[in-house]
């Protein structure tokens, strides 16, 4: 591999199924194109078909590749295995959907094979409709292991705790059965991630279970067994290794976007929706202690209506140095917005995306900037505890107006159990 991360295959599961929606939303952040490159294994077509589904997902794109090699180390690739004909239908049990689960997976594990990639994530298969004469297996972990050999361990992991799976993809009446004192210790090896060399030491010690492997000194478990060994032990005896961060990870991109219920045709108008929504990503820009550089804003028109002209246009709007403040976010977008604009357009969706976005404690400020950033930052802090003390949208920026934008809410499902006007009446 010429890139130093690892090139993950992710194979799309079935096409009428969760797995699509499942990939976009994980590899929507760009946070995960710098943890490992991923290469999808199925369909261009269906990943454009669920891709319209997804709102948050319009800025988001796949890199289509003919192969694992092709694949670019800051994109999200896609690897067409799957015919264009297939038809998408979701919900929906086909046999079809079933050859191209097959067709991805046989596609990943041929690269795995080659060296193209390093490691298989398996969407959602379904267990009926992928069985055939080539493919009679129960599932994914029985496929691998003959794709691969060995015995596989099927692992829930958690910050806290892994639990490995004794038997899989077997009847309940066999489960009792199956179970042996050597299966679980076999097993119980893979988790603590003994290995079999030690295993058959600890087999002439007459070492079988945890509580006996802890119990050993320290020092003879460094010196036999290493830093490894000695990190097995340690977990073991509840003092961690490996440390967890329990904070969210800060966003790396903020969007605020939405539908209009009519088409916009005026700029004013479609500059206080923008206004709104950039002050909405401010905010929450704020809340994770975070400063943007970049502000784009995009408009798009209906592309349901052909008998209307089509335009979608993104304007990018650089501020001079990193910020939270709203009236700078606010203004930027506006001017972003001014870019793009088109008259005699009518537009159905507008939306405001923050990117470049950094700690605000990184941040150094010039000592010739004309901005009183102490004074700013106060500024920001009353608006925000306002806004939190007596509701939202209280104190808002002029050039939002006074008329908050109103999303179309006429097939809105009641509120039986959070709204005291909308609950439910029974006659008797």
């Amino acid at each position: 591999m010429s890139d130093s991360k690892l090139r993950i295959g992710i194979t799309h599961g079935d096409v009428n199924g969760i797995g699509y929606e499942v990939i976009i939303k994980t590899l929507i952040d760009p946070r995960m194109c710098e943890l490992f490159t991923p290469v999808i294994y199925g369909s261009a077509k269906a990943a454009a078909y669920y891709k319209k589904q997804i709102e948050s997902a319009e800025n988001f794109g796949f890199n289509i590749v003919t192969s694992a090699r092709e694949a670019s180390p800051r994109r999200v690739n896609l690897v067409g295995c799957v015919s264009d004909e297939l038809r998408v239908e979701p919900g929906v049990l086909t046999a079809a959907a079933g050859e191209a689960s097959v067709a991805a997976l046989r596609a990943a594990v041929a690269d795995l094979k080659a060296g193209y990639i390093d490691a298989v994530v398996t969407a959602p298969i379904c267990k009926e409709n992928v069985q055939s004469q080539s493919f009679s297996f129960s599932g994914h972990t029985e496929f691998f292991a003959s794709e691969f050999g060995g015995d596989p361990l099927m692992l829930m992991c958690s910050d806290r705790m892994k639990v490995g799976l004794v038997t899989v993809h077997i009847p309940i009446s066999a489960v009792s059965p199956s179970i042996t004192q050597e299966r679980i210790i076999t097993k119980l090896r893979d988790i603590w991630g003994i290995g079999r060399r030690y295993g058959r030491m600890f087999d002439s010690m007459g070492i079988t279970t945890a509580r006996q492997f802890v119990q050993l000194p320290k020092e003879w478990i460094q010196k036999r067994m290493g830093v490894t060994g000695l990190k097995t032990w340690n977990e073991l005896h509840g003092i961690a290794c490996i440390d967890f961060d329990d904070l969210p990870p800060q966003k790396q991109q903020i969007t605020i976007s939405r539908s209009f219920p009519h088409e916009v045709y005026e700029l004013e108008t479609l500059e206080k929706i923008v206004a709104e929504f950039a002050s909405m990503c401010a905010e929450k820009l704020r809340k994770q202690k975070s400063v943007c550089r970049e502000v784009r804003t995009f408009i798009y028109t209906n592309r349901h209506r052909d008998d209307q002209p089509q335009r979608y246009e993104t304007g990018l709007s650089v501020l001079p140095e990193p910020t939270s403040c709203t009236p700078d976010i606010v203004k930027s977008a506006r001017k972003a917005l001014r870019q793009i604009y088109c008259n005699g357009y009518g537009y159905k969706k507008a939306g405001v995306i923050l990117s470049d976005i950094t700690p605000a404690s990184e941040i150094q400020r010039s000592l010739f900037s004309p901005v009183d950033h102490d004074k700013q930052a106060r500024l920001m802090e009353a608006m925000d505890r306002m806004n939190r003390t007596f509701g939202k949208g209280k104190i808002v920026v002029a050039a939002q107006g006074t008329e908050p934008f109103r999303m179309n809410r006429e097939h809105l499902s009641p509120r039986y159990t959070t709204d005291w006007k909308e609950l439910l009446e029974v006659k008797a």
